[in-house]
Formats: structure tokens, sequence, C-alpha cells
């Protein structure tokens, strides 16, 4: 997918349509014109200002998130893209600047908050175990029971429950845990049987892991104290809270809340990769629990194709989720459909690119530069941990 300037109108291009939907939505028609300014502003600065690429980039993150939250709304509801209208309406978002300011300074925010919830790089979660001592079972439903009888909200415990509801499958490929398969014969009988294979299945969380790993909640949950990335993980909360996820983020600042089932796929390696990085995302069909599976790249479709065996001129790939255990969350829609949300925007405004180059250039920098040359990359590393005041 390739960055794409930002359609001229959000409204429908044929009266009456045109002026029902300025009438109900006049917010929405004045701050989508303030974003479409904003990029205007910054491909004409382009030329000589070398800030101007990344104001463009804001501006088109702006611009698709707000298009991508009011088509979400059966899903999401309206208060998303009320919220995030809101922001970019509002003067006191941008201290001392103007509208074209508030739109980059919101698309800012917003990109390096929101994208970065769900896109996750260099993860490294603890490898399965797969030690002899572990026990064998006799049937399938006697693995599926201990599994879900795990102690505890640890990644690891979450993990045997996430597989267990899966089916100690990959729930895109259908390809069977290594590990689990081994344990039981029934399963080794099913993968058989299925002339499918076995591998290395991971769980994935789907709102990232890093977010909420310098949370530390008091006992009982009621109070939380935010450590050492104490003001993205409150800007992050601030967010879901505005787009009208309390009950969500409510259950995040629980202990391992972030290790609850509804927030974990069961994914092999390469997948899991994918989708952590959003070059794979999950569309809703309207039908429950049934997606639409999306990429960035058509390899990845070939390479999943390959798995599912189906043709590339012909099937459509989609996916239902179904659980083992009537007890076991499946993920949950909303924050699949933001993370789809966040996929799209990320392609289409340039920032997957921008982030790519800012991973690589952060890498290959031990030490900061005397002539100053550092300082964007430093404003950029900083950003998610700088509150910003009135953004949220």
């Amino acid at each position: 997918m390739t960055t794409i300037k930002l359609p001229p109108s959000l409204l429908p291009r044929r009266p009456p349509q045109y002026e029902v939907w300025r009438e109900i939505h006049p917010s929405f028609v004045s701050a989508y014109d303030a974003i479409l300014n904003a990029e205007r502003h910054a491909n004409e600065q382009a030329t000589f200002d070398p800030e101007a690429k990344d104001n463009l980039i804001s501006a088109r993150v702006a611009g698709y998130l707000l298009l991508e939250l009011y088509s979400r709304r059966t899903i999401l509801s309206d208060r998303p893209s009320l919220s995030f209208v809101n922001s970019i309406l509002s003067p006191s978002h941008c201290a001392g600047g103007g509208p074209v300011d508030t739109v980059f300074e919101v698309g800012k925010f917003y990109r390096n908050i929101l994208l970065r919830m769900f896109r996750t790089v260099n993860t490294r979660y603890p490898r399965p175990s797969s030690h002899p001592s572990r026990p064998s079972f006799a049937t399938l439903q006697d693995m599926t029971r201990d599994c879900m009888m795990a102690d505890g909200n640890s990644y690891g415990a979450s993990r045997r429950k996430a597989l267990a509801r899966d089916g100690f499958r990959c729930m895109l490929t259908g390809v069977f845990d290594l590990t689990t398969t081994r344990q039981s014969e029934e399963l080794t009988q099913m993968r058989n049987d299925l002339s499918t294979s076995s591998a290395i299945v991971q769980t994935s969380h789907i709102l990232n892991e890093s977010t909420m790993q310098d949370i530390d909640t008091q006992e009982g949950g009621e109070e939380v104290t935010m450590l050492n990335n104490t003001e993205y993980a409150a800007n992050a909360m601030s967010i879901l809270r505005d787009f009208g996820l309390e009950s969500i983020v409510t259950k995040l600042l629980e202990a391992n809340g972030v290790h609850n089932l509804w927030n974990l796929l069961s994914l092999t390696t390469d997948f899991q990769h994918f989708f952590n990085r959003l070059e794979l995302w999950f569309e809703s069909t309207g039908e429950p629990d049934r997606y639409n599976v999306c990429v960035s790249d058509i390899g990845h479709e070939r390479y999943l194709r390959s798995f599912r065996h189906l043709r590339e001129d012909v099937d459509r790939l989609s996916v239902t989720f179904s659980s083992n255990d009537t007890n076991a969350q499946l993920p949950n829609p909303k924050l699949l459909s933001l993370h789809a949300a966040c996929a799209r925007v990320l392609h289409m405004s340039g920032a997957a690119e921008a982030f790519d180059e800012l991973e690589r250039e952060a890498e290959g920098t031990t030490v900061l530069a005397f002539d100053g040359s550092s300082a964007r990359l430093l404003d950029q590393l900083m950003f998610p941990l700088a509150m910003v005041p009135g953004i949220v």
C-alpha cells in the first residue's frame, strides 16, 4: 500500500445527500476542511522546509483517521470520531498556533500514541515450553480443561488459555501448535487427518503489551501507579477513554490486564510479526466474529493463501473465530476495528515509512551529534513520553 493524497472531500458528491450531510455533520465538514488546508500548506512548504514532510504525514494521519473512525461508527459508535473532530477544532490544543498548527500537532500526537498502541516492534515473547516433563493427555478435552484452569493472568497462563480457546491452532492458517501437539495423540491424529502441519504458535496482543508494561496496579485494582512510561501510558488510556472504551481501560489497568483473552490471538510466528507491525489486520464482515483478512503486501497474501489452499482469482481471504470454551472470550471486535483503522492510516498516510526510517536511524545511532543534527531523531523518540497539554 502506498502513500495516498487525502480525498478532496468526505462529503457525498451528489445532491441532495450533500446538503443533508452538511446539515447533520457541520463539525465534521469543518474539521476535514481544516485538515485539507493543513495538507496543502505542508505540501507547499515541502520543497524548502525539512519539517514539512513530517507535517504532511501528520496532516494525512489526521485526515485518514477521521475517515476511518467515521466509517467504523457502527462498530465503535460515534464517540471516537466526535472526540477526534473536537481535537481538530479546539484551538486550545495547540498553544499559540493557528488551525494549521493544530492539525499538525493533533496528527503527530495520534500518530505517536494511537498508532504505536497497536504497532509492536521487536517484542520478545518467552519461548513456549517444550520440556519433556510436561504431561501428556489421554484426550483433547483433558488438555483443554488443564489449559483453561491455568492459574493467574500472566502471559504464560493466558497463552495456554488462548491456545486452548483456539483449538491449539493458529487462528489464521489452521497450523497446529508444535509443543501441544506433542502432548496429545488425539491432536496429532487431527493434524494428520487434516494433512496440515505443526509450528510454533505464538500469542499476539491486539493492543501491544509494551503500552501497559510500566503500569503497576496496587492491591485491589483500585489505585494505579504509573512508573517509567507515565505520560505515554496516561495518553494511551486517555485516548481509549475518549473513544468510549472505559470498560476496556478498567480491565487493562488490572494486574496483567493486557493479557486478557479478548486482547489475544493465536498466530504462527510469521503472521504474528505481520499483525504486530500492522501489516495484517481483520475487517469485520458484519457477521459475528467473522472477518476479512487484509494485508499491506501482496507477498503476505500469497504466503497466507499457500497455507489455506485458496485460489487468488476466486477465494476471498476470510476467517471465523470460534472458541472451544464458552467462558473464553474471543478477540474484542472494537479493538480489532481500531487495530484495522490504525493499519490503514499507517500505510495510506506515509507513517509506516516514517516509522521504519526512524527505527533504522535509531539502530545506527549510538550517540547524539554535537551539531544538533540528531534533534529530530531525539524529538521523535521522546514524543511518546511527553504529555501534550489539551490534546486528550
